[in-house]
């Protein structure tokens, strides 16, 4: 991987470079013949941003680039700009953000025709206005605005939770033999499918179930919304929930009779009882979740696939139709007589159910653009 980067001199001047290790580049600008002639009488220099770029070519460009704007451009594109890249290949992106309905709720943003997807995102307590798609090499390219120069770390922390939303970082090899034996399932295998688009926190993750619940879809859309103007655009953490208080939410949010979960959760998280531990097993997760007032059994399964136990379907209504229209010919069943089609599937019964969906160009879905398989 290669980096542009711009240093701040002792004399406010700019110098702007490219290297493959950023932090023993900025050392030898500082204490070694091997710095620039021109920071090497400027010393100490400061990095003051950074950007990954794919290869020494588009290094190069980058850098010829920024070399042609004035200072005062530069401090200004500097001050804002960010870019990091994720290096998976052969990952259809676009299936695994629209598989899943939370790409509607906001702050999610799909752009339809130019594939991208958009949000704010909390990096170490600094909101950033982050876009990603796939660049023309098909890795996942991550950009966008910041109030600051990111550093290092802020980047690192930021690809590492674009991976737990895009499951980057999750191994469904298993899942892919699975689907090769089924031909409504091989094209899953081909486009390395298995991943389903989750939010950056297993706190928004929870709250956005708790507001699908007992009612239209519409009406979940319009809750998240209002949860989002709270922090101006952002999902808001826990201890903004707890501030905005039971009464807030149901006045300024309108979640209704789901106010004492809400709180509940926000305070579980906010004390750090929430979540679990990464390794935790699925039953430590059931046990705590079903502990909750108010998350019921749709609710804690719809939460377990969003952290990856894929073992059961979350029924709700609109799947028990589905179900119904596909595997009954209409006849309304009880739900384990529903989903008894899928238990084949073992660890994976929700992901097959899924992407079988997809393929039958079933997938729920509020947009008629919305790419269903």
């Amino acid at each position: 991987m290669w980096y542009v980067y711009v240093l701040e001199c002792d004399d406010q001047t700019l110098y702007t470079g490219i290297t493959t290790d950023l932090k023993r580049r900025t050392e030898q600008h500082n204490s070694s013949l091997q710095g620039a002639k021109y920071t090497r009488g400027r010393r100490p220099v400061k990095m003051v941003y950074s950007c990954e770029v794919p290869n020494k070519s588009e290094a190069q460009k980058e850098e010829y680039r920024i070399r042609k704007l004035t200072k005062e451009e530069k401090r200004e594109e500097n001050k804002y700009l960010f870019r990091a890249i994720l290096p998976f290949n052969k990952f259809d992106f676009q299936t695994t953000i629209l598989a899943h309905g939370w790409v509607h709720l906001d702050p999610f943003k799909w752009d339809y025709e130019k594939k991208i997807l958009s949000r704010p995102i909390c990096v170490n307590n600094m909101v950033l206005d982050v876009n990603i798609k796939l660049n023309k090499k098909q890795q996942v390219f991550i950009y966008g605005m910041a109030p600051r120069s990111i550093a290092d770390n802020d980047r690192n922390e930021l690809k590492t939770i674009v991976s737990f939303m895009l499951r980057l970082n999750e191994d469904f090899s298993l899942f892919h033999e699975i689907c090769r034996k089924h031909s409504c399932l091989n094209y899953v295998k081909q486009k390395s499918l298995g991943g389903i688009l989750r939010s950056p926190t297993t706190f928004e993750d929870i709250i956005k179930t708790i507001c699908t619940t007992n009612c239209s879809w519409n009406n979940t859309k319009l809750m998240c919304s209002r949860f989002c103007k709270i922090d101006s655009g952002a999902f808001p953490t826990p201890l903004q929930v707890i501030k905005l208080g039971t009464k807030g939410l149901m006045e300024k949010i309108r979640v209704g009779y789901r106010a004492e979960t809400i709180m509940e959760v926000s305070r579980l998280f906010e004390s750090g009882t929430l979540p679990l531990a990464p390794n935790a097993p699925k039953e430590a997760w059931v046990e705590k979740l079903s502990s909750i007032k108010g998350l019921g059994p749709y609710s804690v399964r719809h939460i377990l696939v969003l952290l990856g136990f894929y073992d059961e379907i979350p029924v709700d209504s609109e799947v028990t139709d589905y179900l119904s229209k596909v595997h009954f010919n209409g006849r309304k069943v009880p739900e384990k007589e529903a989903v008894k089609y899928y238990n084949k599937y073992g660890s994976y019964k929700y992901l097959a159910y899924k992407f079988m969906r997809i393929d039958r160009k079933m997938n729920y879905s509020d947009d008629k653009r919305n790419f269903q398989g």
